[in-house]
């Protein structure tokens, strides 16, 4: 496992925290944007707002219980949730 830590956007350091063992061949990492042709997809909105991986415009309030809630995508019975 790894633990990257990012500050201000830039990578400010990686640390390996559990090697793990006998990998064939050994893993690389490498840390690069993302290639020139990385296209950005929005495939669902809950108000139609959010395209090209952004996000939408309208907040979906959602009762949460000690950290955990729970929503069907298309519910028409949550506010802005089309």
């Amino acid at each position: 496992m790894v633990k990257v830590t990012v500050a201000n956007g830039v990578v400010a350091g990686i640390a390996v925290v559990n090697p793990g063992r006998r990998y064939s061949p050994s893993p690389t990492v490498t840390v690069a944007p993302p290639p020139p042709n990385f296209a950005y997809v929005t495939y669902w909105s809950n108000d139609g707002s959010g395209i090209a991986g952004n996000e939408p415009t309208q907040a979906v309030p959602l009762h949460v219980s000690q950290g955990v809630f729970s929503v069907n995508l298309g519910d028409g019975q949550v506010q802005n949730l089309l």
